[in-house]
């Protein structure tokens, strides 16, 4: 009995593992197939759409899924990541900026580029599960997102402590790169999202099945 157990464990694992190395490798052939800067969202959107079959016991054809979601959400996906990319450049000139100037007002651009950043990586990973979660319109999705980041800290900080973590083991292990990083952060902040919403369901809408 024990044994069975055992075996049983190790068999879900090696699924997972291999879950969501497929996933992986169909994100950056997605994205790569849109000429990397109109694939990035739709394929990005794709594995989140995917991830969340999954965590509600569904089993569908991956690849199938996959395609139909990267059409699906082809337009929305890169509408609501072409802002997302214009902050990060304001972000970066931000930075730069700051390591010319000095005196109060260097403070004031310090405390304001800290707290910037702090929303916009809040809102960039709550933006694609709550893309798949409900069905808003952009500006809606990107109110929701933030929402849901700001009520519910803990779950936003556990995934800080994710993303940091895949990061350090992809840096010490480059191999892990084709296969792992963009699907294990996709599942965990699809986890959260789904959880977080759960605790703040009073103030939004059913999520899409």
């Amino acid at each position: 009995m024990l044994n069975r157990g055992v075996l049983k464990i190790i068999y879900e694992i090696m699924v997972f593992i291999t879950r969501m190395a497929y996933l992986n490798i169909l994100w950056i052939l997605f994205t790569l197939s849109g000429g990397i800067v109109a694939g990035l969202a739709p394929a990005t959107a794709a594995i989140f759409s995917v991830i969340h079959l999954w965590i509600q016991g569904k089993e569908p054809p991956v690849f199938k899924s996959f395609w139909v979601s990267y059409k699906q959400y082809f337009l929305k996906a890169n509408l609501l990541l072409i802002p997302l990319f214009i902050v990060s450049n304001l972000l970066y000139i931000d930075f730069r900026y700051l390591t010319v100037i000095d005196g109060t007002f260097y403070y004031v651009m310090l405390f304001t580029f800290i707290n910037a950043s702090l929303l916009f990586f809040i809102l960039s990973i709550y933006l694609f599960p709550t893309l798949i979660l409900f069905n808003y319109p952009i500006m809606k999705t990107y109110k929701t997102a933030l929402f849901i980041g700001l009520a519910k800290p803990l779950h936003t900080l556990a995934l800080a402590i994710v993303l940091y973590s895949i990061l350090r083991i992809v840096l010490l292990i480059p191999g892990l790169i084709p296969l792992f990083p963009v699907a294990l952060f996709s599942y965990a902040s699809m986890a959260m999202a789904l959880s977080a919403h759960k605790k703040v369901i009073n103030h939004t809408q059913q999520p899409v099945n």
